[in-house]
């Protein structure tokens, strides 16, 4: 049986100090879903903030550690991804082009996700969090609309899309906040 925590902790010991704080915020992350699977990202995100994760941890865990671990379902299929994102701003209506490597969350996942998989514990919980990846609805849709596994292959999943900020009010809502 493996010692998650233990093989985590033999991965951090090289590493910058501040994949230990996301260690913990993936960590809980993973403990939130496989104790309440039916949570939204924002019920899961609340949990995480309650925990002591800082607000924009908790929506990197939400929104990339689904992506990380759904990506191994992926490339068992032989499916090309992007390794990029696109953030989209409500805020601004900007959209910006940025790299998956750049996020913590999705790199520290992406290095657990085979710990993870491997413990009796866990691995239940890993094709639940993989389920919430939008990557693997995109593949779950399609072959459920006739597609094959070999003709995925074939394919190339474009970048995903995260949106980010608040939506500006119209000018006849002044009375919202």
């Amino acid at each position: 049986m493996i010692d998650v925590p233990a093989e985590r902790e033999s991965l951090l010991k090289d590493l910058h100090p501040i994949f230990r704080e996301v260690d913990i915020a993936v960590a809980a992350y993973i403990d939130i879903v496989r104790d309440s699977p039916e949570l939204s990202d924002e019920q899961i995100q609340d949990q995480l903030i309650s925990k002591g994760v800082e607000s924009s941890l908790a929506f990197g865990c939400t929104t990339f550690v689904p992506t990380a671990f759904g990506r191994t379902i992926i490339h068992e299929l032989g499916v090309s991804v992007s390794d990029t994102y696109i953030e989209f701003n409500l805020s601004n209506k900007q959209e910006v082009e940025k790299q998956l490597t750049e996020q913590f969350e999705f790199i520290w996942a992406k290095t657990v996700v085979s710990i993870y998989r491997e413990s009796s514990e866990y691995s239940s919980v890993c094709k639940t969090i993989s389920l919430r990846s939008a990557e693997v609805a995109a593949i779950n849709n399609a072959l459920h609309d006739g597609e094959t596994e070999e003709s995925l292959r074939e394919g190339h999943l474009g970048p995903s899309i995260v949106i980010v900020g608040k939506p500006q009010k119209r000018w006849w809502e002044f009375w919202r906040k």
